[in-house]
């Protein structure tokens, strides 16, 4: 019986020790991928951080572990003194939206909003793409990753690094555009994924919210919106909506 309480008291420590040891490397490993954010590839110098060899040891194989189950790690590998760490390559998917746009009119003091044809404001993508950049901005949160910052999806809020709207006039109209950058490519449970969850901020969360500030072009205030309840909505990647201009740019064309 006193044998047992003491191997319960052993076992407890090391799994409190154990434990603790997994805080302090989550707390370095947390460190170093801010630190090394924006860095293909880094190494780390397990000289300065450990003495003991059963120590390294144990320090480099939850370290390799943990690093391993980050998204946005490619390799992870021991060599003589360092843990090579490779990054993945930020990879970009382009999703095309239809944007509405409208204008609020007085009739006999009433105003009420009507359809404007998009095709009125083609090459109005600076003008457009500054006012989306000021919205963004005004949340420090969206300013590196846009709208990214606001996923609920755990998955996609570690794939996915950042996806920024923006306009881009095509084909004798203007477009809604996501640029996605994701930590390797995205599957195709992923991309189906991403499409909702990019759906559901462009209709109520931070869609909702840009539709209802007016941009002055051409002497008009225009309200735009990416997103609208048509039934031939769509958010698409670049591949399904301008299948000819993916054939050209393959053969060398137009990108």
């Amino acid at each position: 019986m006193a044998d047992k309480l003491i191997l319960n008291a052993d076992l407890n420590y090391e799994t409190a020790l154990l434990d603790a040891l997994k805080n302090r490397m989550d707390s370095c490993i947390d460190g170093w991928l801010e630190h090394f954010k924006n860095e293909n590839k880094f190494d780390i110098p397990l000289t300065d951080l450990v003495d003991e060899v059963d120590f390294g040891a144990m320090f480099v194989d939850y370290a390799s572990e943990r690093l391993s189950r980050d998204s946005t790690i490619e390799s992870c590998e021991m060599t003589s003194n360092f843990l090579e760490i490779t990054k993945r390559e930020l990879v970009e998917t382009r999703l095309y939206c239809p944007l509405k746009f409208q204008m609020d009119v007085d009739d006999d003091d009433d105003m009420y909003p009507i359809d404007v044809d998009s095709a009125n404001y083609i090459d109005y993508d600076y003008e457009i793409n500054e006012h989306i950049r000021e919205d963004i901005n005004f949340d420090e949160n969206a300013v590196e990753r846009g709208l990214a910052a606001y996923f609920h999806d755990e998955n996609l809020d570690r794939k996915v690094h950042s996806a920024v709207p923006r306009v881009e006039t095509r084909n004798g109209d203007i477009y809604g555009v996501i640029t996605v950058k994701s930590y390797g490519e995205l599957d195709k449970s992923e991309l189906i994924d991403l499409t909702n969850e990019l759906t559901g901020q462009l209709a109520d969360g931070w869609g909702e919210g840009f539709e209802q500030r007016g941009i002055r072009l051409d002497g008009d205030e225009v309200f735009v919106s990416f997103w609208n309840g048509d039934d031939d909505y769509f958010l698409k990647p670049k591949s399904e909506v301008f299948p000819e201009q993916e054939i050209n740019q393959t053969m060398g064309g137009i990108s």
